[in-house]
C-alpha cells in the first residue's frame, strides 16, 4: 500500500540525502534547485530547467491509482525533452 503524506511534511533534502547511493544525481540537483515538488494535476509537466519532478498526491486512492498505472508502463510518464 502506499502511505500519502502532506507534501509539507516531508523534508525532501533530507529524502534525496537518503537517497543519493541509489540515485546519485538527485541529492546535488536538489541543493541546486533542479527537483521540482509540484502536486499531480492529471498532466505531465515538461522538465524544462529541472533534471526531476516529484509529483505528489492528496489521497491514499489517488496514489495507489497511479501506481498501477506506473506499474503498467505507461508510455505517457516517460516524456523526452528536446
Amino acid at each position: 500500500m502506499v502511505e500519502v503524506k502532506s507534501r509539507q511534511s516531508v523534508d525532501w533534502g533530507a529524502y534525496f540525502h537518503k537517497v543519493r547511493q541509489e540515485c546519485p544525481w538527485s541529492y546535488a540537483a536538489w541543493l541546486k534547485g533542479q527537483i521540482d515538488i509540484v502536486e499531480w494535476a492529471g498532466e505531465v509537466i515538461p522538465l524544462q530547467e529541472y533534471q526531476a519532478r516529484v509529483y505528489t498526491v492528496a489521497s491514499n486512492k489517488e496514489a495507489e491509482r497511479l501506481a498501477a498505472e506506473l506499474d503498467q508502463g505507461v508510455d505517457e510518464w516517460y516524456v523526452e525533452q528536446a
